[in-house]
């Protein structure tokens, strides 16, 4: 029998089952503070999950998906609750990349490209900024492996990273998600959501195809208007790529 220790939130002691979900933890090699940033869960919904000594939706959630990940086998709510049954094990199988990607994002990945070079075995990947689109200082993100959906879009060399800096994309892309750029899309392919620049400007909209050489650039406000642009007009469009996916603020 496992002694309860005081708790890290306070002079509580750690109940029974806040013992055995930091035991599913570390099989799964993933730090409690890692685990309070995935979609669904906050270090206030854990610490009241402890205290009721029952296990949350999004927690079990999250587990289950990082369990098939890494290959724990036998995790059950009723040991994670009560104790009953045997220890999850490890069984010796770890599939590639685990994850949650951000639910929020409206945008679909589609395939591009080769995966990173050794990103599939490791904890954080790596991503270069894009450049030119923001204007804090530019500097390589590493995004925990467990952020990631089994998406190989983002794991190609040719994403690239910058965090949005306007609300134009409310609802889509919030201010201050981390946004995931196809850079070797440097045309408009189809509709779909797009980096680009107008006259040395950074934005970011979705451009929808009209008709023979003309573009709809849109936001998502209701108030805000769209824009045609065609012929001449758009000489200076240089498209620094499409936008496949975005996470959270809260998650990186």
């Amino acid at each position: 029998m496992v002694d309860a220790k005081s708790s890290r939130w306070g002079s509580k002691p750690k109940t029974a089952m806040q013992l055995r979900f930091e035991r599913v933890l570390e099989l799964l090699g993933v730090p409690q503070r890692e685990f309070v940033k995935l979609p669904g869960v906050t270090p206030q919904n854990l610490y009241s999950a402890y205290r009721r000594e029952k296990v949350g939706e999004a927690h079990i959630a999250r587990l289950r998906e990082l369990a098939s990940l890494k290959g724990l086998e036998g995790l059950t709510i009723d040991w994670l609750e009560t104790g009953l049954g045997e220890e999850p094990r490890l069984s010796g199988r770890e599939v590639a990349v685990a994850g949650i990607l951000d639910p929020r994002s409206a945008l679909r990945s589609q395939p591009v490209g080769q995966v990173r070079p050794s990103s599939l075995e490791s904890r954080y990947v790596r991503f270069d900024p894009l450049e030119g689109y923001t204007d804090e200082p530019t500097h390589p993100v590493d995004i925990l492996s467990s952020l990631l959906r089994q998406n190989a879009a983002l794991l190609s060399p040719a994403v690239r990273v910058f965090t949005n800096a306007t609300d134009v994309m409310r609802g889509e892309i919030e201010k201050g998600d981390l946004v995931f750029v196809d850079t070797s899309i440097r045309e408009v392919t189809g509709d779909g959501v797009y980096a680009y620049k107008i006259g040395g400007i950074p934005q970011m909209r979705r451009i929808q195809v009209r008709g023979k050489g003309v573009l709809r650039f849109r936001g998502t406000h209701a108030y805000e208007d769209s824009l045609e642009l065609s012929g001449a007009e758009l000489a200076d469009l240089e498209i620094g790529g499409r936008v496949i996916g975005s996470i959270g603020s809260r998650n990186f």
